[in-house]
């Protein structure tokens, strides 16, 4: 809501007329949620990770962008 403040000056994130602050959104929560075509970097990454961070990052990080 910031972005979308900043380019046209309301705060409400239900009206976006800037077709970039769509594509940004969209896109953090693609990357978030692991969705294709942003999902190549989620296995790689719980790979290297430990269990405990693998677990954080699996589950933690998905309530926010469903909760949208």
């Amino acid at each position: 809501s910031t972005f979308n403040a900043w380019t046209t000056g309301q705060w409400h994130v239900s009206h976006t007329p800037a077709p970039m602050f769509t594509t940004t959104i969209i896109l953090a929560i693609m990357l978030k949620l692991g969705i294709a075509p942003t999902h190549a970097w989620y296995p790689e990454v719980l790979q290297g990770s430990t269990l405990s961070t693998a677990l954080i990052i699996s589950t933690w990080q998905k309530f926010a962008p469903l909760a949208l």
